[in-house]
């Protein structure tokens, strides 16, 4: 669906994508439920960040809060146990990719999102309250 729409922008009007496109293909996939879920929302950020590289950093490609969070939601309807920790992974590459100016900085639904994640699954309020401090 979504992905094949945005394969198709890509190969026929690549100067018309931009991050919108990834963000919702990313979204799609992340609500599906699918079992490749979390794989194809990785996917389609990593080739999101490399068109961003190659595009001499055309700010209208750079990754968004919004695709970062599509993976993190993907992660979390996985249902695995390591979702949380997975999930703070991500934040953690987005936070390396920001500080280079590859991707847009966290903003505090994306710090949420993991915290919730952490929450749901009855982890310590040690990993809330460190999420909670890179918040500020």
């Amino acid at each position: 669906g979504a992905e094949k729409i945005l394969e198709l922008l890509e190969k026929e009007y690549p100067t018309d994508v931009t991050s919108d496109g990834y963000a919702s293909a990313i979204s799609v996939w992340s609500k599906s439920g699918h079992s490749q879920a979390v794989e194809r929302c990785k996917s389609i950020l990593a080739r999101n960040h490399a068109i961003f590289e190659n595009s001499d950093l055309r700010a209208s490609l750079r990754p968004t809060c919004e695709a970062y969070r599509g993976v993190i939601g993907a992660i979390a309807n996985s249902k695995s146990p390591e979702a949380a920790v997975l999930a703070e992974r991500v934040l953690d590459d987005m936070e390396r990719h920001s500080a280079g100016g590859f991707c847009d900085p966290p903003d505090e639904y994306t710090y949420t999102s993991v915290m919730n994640i952490y929450a749901k699954l009855n982890h310590s309020h040690e990993a809330v309250g460190r999420i909670l401090q890179r918040m500020e």
